[in-house]
């Protein structure tokens, strides 16, 4: 009977704090889309750039309305991923969307996760704004242009969303 109770009041402590985990997150989105009311935001530094595609030994990618991820974690891959996807543009339409598609998570060598990003991605926003590790406030924005929309709008498409939601519910 012990044994069950304390199953059951781990369970609930970690639904507790999966929630309050989720409701931090949603509140940053907010306070970022306050704060970005024209576009006040840098392209990355150079050196951060070069970083990015030198010295990333791990990229994931969590979209939002799955429970699916996608990592690079080859660093050719990851260079290749950063030069052709992401690209240092100046973003040029309104920063005003509020819902990321996703988070990408930039980490080095030991493990440490560096830099993240939103990934806003849909007909009116398509731009990426980066965060230090830890801190709401957001940092810089880069524009998706080129093979960065094409491919991420293979990513959001219908059909793998459908398809990654068919799998989920097999499990």
């Amino acid at each position: 009977m012990l044994k069950s109770f304390l199953i059951s009041f781990c369970f609930l402590l970690s639904l507790f704090y999966a929630c309050k985990n989720d409701k931090a997150t949603q509140t940053a989105t907010i306070e970022t889309s306050k704060s970005l009311n024209n576009n006040s935001l840098p392209n990355l530094p150079p050196d951060l750039f070069n970083k990015m595609q030198n010295e990333t030994t791990l990229l994931d990618m969590v979209p939002y309305k799955t429970k699916q991820s996608m990592s690079i974690d080859e660093q050719e891959s990851i260079k290749s991923f950063v030069m052709n996807y992401i690209k240092n543009n100046t973003v040029t339409q309104s920063l005003s969307c509020t819902d990321p598609n996703g988070r990408l998570f930039f980490s080095n060598l030991q493990g440490s996760t560096y830099l993240e990003a939103d990934l806003f991605f849909n007909d009116q926003c398509k731009y990426l704004i980066f965060y230090n590790t830890g801190d709401t406030k957001p940092k810089y924005a880069v524009q998706l242009e080129g093979q960065g929309v094409d491919y991420f709008g293979r990513v959001f498409s219908a059909k793998p969303i459908e398809k990654m939601h068919q799998l989920q519910l097999k499990k």
